[in-house]
């Protein structure tokens, strides 16, 4: 039954969402905040988007047949008939329309209030049903018509229901994500094999930042998966080779989401190929002036948390020393990154030099220690 109905059900919740009837906790997204806990600002990407749909709805409101040409939700509105044309000699029977369309948005917004949309989409201990409806969900991240200008809206909130779905149901998600990696390879890969073309998905570039998003999502929320590691860094891969004039529109978002996956996740990366590519996506973010914050506060964070501060340690015996969190690779990481801020590498920017002295001290501190330890050990 998913499988015949679930398509159906996905268009009713689109139809609500354009007459603007959701709940809140469906229809808003899940996004970052700043340190202060503000939502950040909607990027240009997405208010094209928006831009895009308010005009075409407003294109096909005032063509006479759309209510006949756009199906059931326009002509139960009643937008373009003749019954809510502006005349002033009918004005009682545009008061009528008004009102009946105001009752009927009002019934709706019960209605789909106590349907419990998000809870029929998100937690499902069912394995085979939450993939059937994950399924569903990211084949709307692909265009059936690639001029509709309606996709890009719609698919991005299918995006968000998949995204909650694969976070609520984390005990299935070693079975979930690859299903997410998969359509994203597809949508990221050059329109023509073997091309040096474009990707799909830079056509609809209010997408691609909510791909992004959802990627940093994951790694925040599962990255202790061992057995998703792999596919959470590859995902995490296929945002180092996007343009740059595509990331450093969302450095907000990537330097916010990046610090946070920093900053929750530095103890569990093992390998240097991790460390390696933390570091190239920090790099990435740091950019732009509106990532690079986020950035720097993600790296003093992990410093300040993980590491040991050398300044009182000389009285400590060695049985009372404490260990470092953060490995050698991440230290290296970290230190190259420091470099970058203290020199003024992004956009000759120094505002973060004392900062990222103050830090690099802290590192270099407990290298050296470590590489005192490690001589130590050897000669006995």
């Amino acid at each position: 039954a998913i499988n015949e109905s679930w398509q159906d059900l996905l268009d009713v919740i689109f139809a609500l969402r354009e007459v603007d009837v959701l709940p809140s906790r469906i229809a808003e997204f899940d996004d970052f905040a700043d340190s202060q806990g503000n939502p950040l600002p909607p990027s240009k990407f997405a208010i094209s988007s928006q831009h895009k749909v308010r005009e075409y709805n407003q294109s096909i409101s005032s063509t006479s047949n759309s209510a006949s040409n756009d199906g059931f939700w326009r002509s139960l509105f009643g937008f373009g008939s003749k019954s809510v044309i502006r005349d002033a000699n009918n004005t009682d029977k545009i008061d009528v329309d008004v009102t009946k369309t105001s009752d009927l948005l009002e019934c709706l917004k019960k209605i789909a209030n106590h349907a419990q949309l998000d809870q029929i989409i998100m937690k499902h201990p069912n394995n085979n049903i939450a993939k059937r409806i994950l399924s569903k969900l990211i084949d709307c991240l692909l265009p059936a018509e690639i001029d509709d200008p309606r996709f890009e809206h719609n698919s991005v909130f299918a995006l968000e229901l998949a995204a909650r779905l694969l976070i609520s149901n984390n005990s299935n998600s070693t079975d979930l994500f690859p299903m997410f990696l998969s359509k994203f390879e597809e949508l990221f890969a050059p329109k023509t094999p073997g091309s040096e073309d474009s990707s799909l998905v830079l056509k609809f570039p209010y997408l691609l930042e909510r791909i992004v998003v959802t990627i940093m999502r994951a790694c925040i929320h599962l990255y202790d998966i061992v057995e998703l590691r792999i596919h959470l860094q590859k995902s995490l891969k296929l945002i180092e080779d996007l343009p740059s004039s595509f990331t450093r529109t969302i450095g907000d978002r990537l330097g916010c989401g990046l610090a946070i996956v920093l900053r929750g996740c530095f103890y569990l990366f093992e390998t240097s190929d991790e460390w390696s590519t933390i570091k190239t996506l920090l790099d990435i973010a740091a950019q732009d002036k509106s990532g690079r914050g986020f950035v720097f506060d993600g790296i003093a964070s992990v410093i300040d948390y993980a590491l040991p501060s050398p300044d009182g340690e000389e009285d400590e015996g060695e049985e009372n020393k404490i260990e470092p969190m953060l490995s050698h690779d991440g230290a290296e990481a970290m230190t190259t990154l420091l470099l970058n801020f203290l020199h003024g590498s992004y956009e000759n920017d120094l505002t973060y030099k004392i900062p990222s002295m103050m830090c690099m001290k802290k590192v270099y501190g407990c290298l050296q220690g470590a590489r005192t330890l490690s001589n130590t050990s050897h000669d006995h």
